[in-house]
Order: C-alpha cells, then sequence, then structure tokens
C-alpha cells in the first residue's frame, strides 16, 4: 500500500501474516496513516477504492526472489538498499506478487496505481514494481547514510507501522541469501521464519504483546507499545531470573520463556498479549471470539486450528 511517488504506503493486512496471514480483510483504520501529507490530502484511488480481502502465502515465491535479486544486481544496489528491498518484500507480501491489496494496492511492494507507482499491470510486473521501489529508495539511502536499511524502507513506503522494516531485518537477511543462491544457480538455503527481535527503540503491537507477558509475569509496566528504559529493565531482570543473558534483548530464547499457553477460559494479562497480535477486542478474557480468531489464524498459517495458543502459534504470531 504504497504512495511514494505521490508517497507509499504499507498494507493494512494484518501483518501477524508475516508468518503467513491469509484471508483476512485489511484494518481500514490504519489507512489515513499510510499515506503521507500530500497523498492523504490528494489521493481518491481511481481503480480500487474498495478493501480487498487478500490471502498471503506464508512463504517467499523464489521466482519473486530471484527478480529482486537480478534487478538489484543491475543496479549495483548497495548492501543498505538491497536489505530495505527485502524487508519490505516481506513486510508487505511476504515476497508474493499480489493480485490484491488495501484499496488498490498491488504486487510485491503493494504499490498503489493511484499514487503514481504505475499501472497495475505495472505494478504486478515484479521487474517494474522493483525498478520503481529503487527509483525512490536509492537517493533517499544515499542522501542519509547513517540510517538504517529499515527507515530506508519507511521513507520510501511511507507505512503506517514504520517498525516493521527494521523487525523483518533477520529475515529479510535470509530472503537475501536465498535469493543470491537462486540466481547464482547454486541450492539455497532455508528461510527461517524466526521470532522477532525486539529493544530498546524498538515500537508496535509486538512490544504491547510483550509488555504484557511481563506484566503476567511480574512485572507493572504501562503498556504502551514503545520499548524504553523501564521495559528494558523489565526484560533483563526476567532474563536474570530465568537463567537467559540479561541484555535486554527479546529474542528467540526470551520469547520461549515468556509465553505460555492460553486458551477457551483462560484470562489475564498472558490472554492480552495474544489479543493484541490478533488484532481482536484486548479484554484478557479468552472468549469464542477470540478463540474463533486463533483458528482463523491458525487455519491460515498452516497450523492445528485448535483454538489454543501454543507454541507454534506464539511463534507465528511473533514472528
Amino acid at each position: 500500500m504504497h504512495n511514494h511517488p505521490n508517497t507509499a504506503t504499507n498494507t493494512t493486512f494484518r501483518r501477524r501474516a508475516v508468518s503467513g496471514l491469509a484471508g483476512l480483510a485489511v484494518a481500514a483504520g490504519a489507512v489515513a496513516g499510510l499515506l503521507g501529507p500530500a497523498s492523504l490530502a490528494q489521493a481518491a484511488p481511481t481503480e480500487a477504492a474498495v478493501t480487498q480481502a487478500c490471502n498471503i502465502p506464508s512463504t517467499a515465491d523464489d521466482d519473486v526472489l530471484t527478480v529482486l535479486q537480478t534487478v538489484l544486481n543491475e543496479r549495483g544496489a548497495s548492501e543498505k538498499v538491497r536489505l530495505a528491498t527485502f524487508e519490505t518484500a516481506w513486510v508487505e507480501s511476504h515476497a508474493n506478487n499480489l493480485e490484491c491489496g488495501d484499496r488498490d494496492s498491488q504486487g510485491v511492494f503493494q504499490q498503489r496505481p493511484s499514487q503514481g507507482w504505475g499501472s497495475v499491470e505495472q505494478v504486478t510486473d515484479v521487474e517494474y514494481a522493483t525498478n520503481a521501489f529503487l527509483d525512490v529508495a536509492i537517493p533517499i539511502a544515499e542522501d542519509n547514510p547513517g540510517q538504517t536499511a529499515g527507515w530506508v524502507a519507511q521513507e520510501t513506503q511511507r507505512s503506517g507501522h514504520p517498525e516493521r522494516y527494521d523487525e523483518a531485518k533477520s529475515i529479510a537477511q535470509d530472503l537475501e541469501a536465498r535469493a543470491e543462491s537462486l540466481v547464482d544457480g547454486e541450492t539455497p538455503p532455508p528461510v527461517d521464519e524466526d521470532w522477532s527481535v525486539l529493544k530498546t527503540g524498538s515500537s508496535g503491537e509486538q512490544v504491547e504483546a510483550a509488555q504484557y507477558l511481563l506484566n503476567a509475569e511480574g512485572a507493572d509496566l504501562d503498556v504502551d507499545g514503545k520499548y524504553g528504559s523501564g521495559t528494558t529493565a523489565a526484560v533483563k531482570e526476567f532474563q536474570a531470573d530465568n537463567g537467559l543473558d540479561a541484555d535486554g534483548v527479546i529474542g528467540p530464547d526470551t520469547w520461549g520463556e515468556l509465553t505460555s499457553t492460553v486458551k477457551s477460559g483462560s484470562e489475564g494479562d498472558a490472554v492480552k498479549a495474544a489479543q493484541t497480535v490478533l488484532g481482536v477486542d484486548v479484554d484478557g478474557k479468552f472468549g469464542s471470539g477470540t478463540a474463533s480468531a486463533v483458528k482463523d489464524f491458525q487455519s491460515e498459517n498452516d497450523l492445528d486450528a485448535d483454538g489454543v495458543v501454543g507454541p507454534d502459534t506464539w511463534k507465528a504470531l511473533l514472528s
């Protein structure tokens, strides 16, 4: 859901499918935040003003990865721009050439024809779409050498969820390695869709979920979605109490200790954490609505649809 040329936008699909969320309708309330100021003033989508449900595969398309890598090589893109490209492709579409999206968003980068990215045919041509992305991203990176790849992606996309690009760094690096192998004709390494990594400066709903989970373990944090000094201290304390390296960073080992199984009838902060990343009302009560949302999410992510949030479901929700 991009706006750049007139500025870019990020899809408001529930990106918890950043492990493979499929078929959930786009959360329309985030759309205004996805539009750049100029776009917000001007934008009147001309091709598809209706939000579409969109099935997002849980894994990247090797054909898309091959085109991304080929175009990046042809353009002589810097490593930062390469990483920004794969971060964006993962966040927007799991590196799939989608023919659906929020409003008139289409393609691997969810570019919007109504915002000047090209026609529907062009933005769903992966080579064209990649070049269009790079036309914006390359000068942004060159003009801002001290910024991260995720920042470059955000400035290109103008997303309503800017934190998600940097959060996708690890899987983007795996995608880049796989794409390089595909282009070189080698056997590509698998992509590990692992837990996300959160640290000081992170923000968003995954941080909210972490704060709820820390509170479930005895912390007393304000759940604000901002990974500040209080959250860092609580993480370090939790890690020390559980025999983990007390570095204040929430990675796979810390997530594994923080998360606990919740199911119908469960109550409390751990349920609030699950509800936060599922995108349902957060009331701390695991009732029928939460159970239904869990089952839908599990089905969409090729998990056993038992309505129980256990280790595999937590990992999919927090990847």
